[in-house]
């Protein structure tokens, strides 16, 4: 893996620190103090360039999918609190299950509600975090996020989303049914200079919804190409660290 910007940093020798940090402005520093994510995410850890639909991250305990998730997700939502029409954006965080959804998405280290206060952002002044009757988070400036469990192949139905956080889809039981019937439809909100996109976190496992990005022709590209079947007759995918992107197709629009 590659080494975040705080780690580089520790690496130079203590003279170069501190003529580096001699030149940086007080608010670089403030947040290099609280730990923003450029600071301390690593360079797979952000989001690849390019017009694609769909950011795959495939990887085993430890990699950090949570908090990319959670990042990703915070970043998106600062960037478009209004679509093209001028309405509030709605957005989708997908787990196997709705207690996942809590304990790890949200509650969790690494999870939305840590990203939105290293932010500074208070809750109960700027956003409300609702157990009931939903579970979901209300922004003051409009933003809204649903959270949900796959219990069922219809999950995402029915929303206008501006983008989705999906975390262990390879755990889903309704995966294939779940992506192209509920998840993919929802992705519709016009956003201004963007697109609808998804970021999937999971572990590798060879089911099929992932398996057909892997080898699917129909216009979708893997951009770089990290996935390889395992030795002898196992079908599981072993992947590296590095994301793995879907670009944007008309195909797979």
């Amino acid at each position: 893996m590659a080494l975040s910007a705080a780690l580089k940093f520790g690496l130079l020798p203590q003279a170069a620190q501190r003529a580096w940090l001699a030149e940086q402005p007080r608010d670089r520093l403030d947040q290099m103090v609280r730990g923003d994510w450029w600071w301390i995410g690593r360079p797979e850890q952000f989001a690849p360039a390019g017009n694609w639909l769909v950011w795959l991250i495939l990887s085993g305990r430890g990699w950090g999918k949570t908090r990319t998730g959670a990042e990703w997700l915070v970043n998106q939502i600062m960037r478009h609190p209004l679509d093209a029409l001028g309405h509030r954006t709605e957005w989708l965080v997908i787990a196997e299950t709705l207690n996942d959804a809590r304990t790890v998405c949200i509650e969790g280290n690494g999870g939305i509600i840590s990203v939105l206060a290293r932010l500074g952002l208070v809750q109960g002044r700027d956003f409300k975090y609702e157990k009931s009757p939903r579970l979901m988070i209300r922004f003051n400036t409009g933003q809204l996020i649903y959270f949900l469990g796959a219990d069922d192949p219809d999950v995402g139905r029915g929303f206008n989303a501006a983008g989705c956080w999906i975390d262990e889809m390879a755990k889903f039981r309704y995966t294939w049914n779940a992506w192209f019937e509920g998840i993919l439809p929802s992705l519709r909100a016009p956003l201004i200079d963007d697109h609808p996109r998804t970021v999937v976190t999971t572990t590798p496992k060879p089911i099929k919804l992932l398996l057909h990005w892997n080898h699917t022709t129909d216009g979708i590209v893997w951009s770089p190409v990290i996935m390889e079947p395992m030795p002898a007759r196992s079908t599981l995918l072993r992947a590296t660290s590095a994301p793995i992107v879907v670009p944007m197709t008309s195909a797979s629009a």
